[in-house]
């Protein structure tokens, strides 16, 4: 019984890992609202940035450009971190 135990918990945590190792990129979210004349279209020439190591009490912060390329006004509401 015990080594069943152990064995879920061993997959259950090689899978936690695995998720977490993760290399595939996450979509954006964003959120538009159609105006009248068209569709709002956002671009953004970077989607990731790492800042390295972050010591404790240090502060760095990095800014993500995005552009309308659409005819519509795109309007962002939230923006949660990856």
């Amino acid at each position: 019984m015990k080594r069943v135990v152990v064995l879920i918990l061993l997959l259950g945590a090689a899978l936690f890992l695995a998720q977490c190792a993760s290399t595939e990129e996450k979509p954006v979210p964003v959120t538009q609202t159609v105006a009248s004349g068209g569709s709002p279209v956002a671009e953004f020439p970077e989607t990731e940035h790492d800042l390295g190591k972050i010591g404790d009490g240090e502060e760095y912060s990095h800014e993500f450009r995005v552009r309308n390329t659409g005819a519509g006004t795109l309007e962002i509401k939230k923006v949660l971190p990856g």
